[in-house]
């Protein structure tokens, strides 16, 4: 949510350098209001547009992270060695798509990342 306040009162300022310096006739300012609104407008779209792709992502992974679990209920009834070791792979890469995820989730990126990864726990 920062990260878009952010953007917006960039774009809001580069509007009012611009408008400022379009009536003052001082070139700088009018150039430095036009780069900064094209600037800012530019990384808004794409905020914006990152926004559902980001949380469609996690929210696959989520969905994975469940599918995970019951796989592992089936494998761990009638598993060989050979599964278990496949399935103790799988698992070191969900811990470390899980544990980064909810790091994010407690940054400034928190927006794009739904707040249910924070109630999955490492699977035991």
């Amino acid at each position: 949510m920062l990260i878009l306040i952010s953007l917006i009162v960039a774009l809001i300022i580069g509007i009012v350098l611009y408008v400022v310096g379009e009536d003052s006739c001082i070139d700088v300012i009018h150039g430095l209001g036009a780069v900064l609104g094209i600037v800012a407008s530019i990384l808004l779209v794409i905020a914006i547009l990152a926004f559902p792709v980001k949380r469609y992502g996690i929210n696959a992974q989520i969905q994975a992270y469940h599918f995970t679990i019951s796989t592992l209920d089936t494998a761990r009834a009638n598993g060989t060695d050979l599964e278990a070791a496949a399935i103790q792979h799988k698992f070191i890469e969900l811990y470390w798509v899980l544990a980064k995820v909810q790091y994010y989730n407690t940054t400034i990126f928190d927006i794009w990342i739904p707040d249910e990864v924070m109630d999955l726990e490492p699977i035991k």
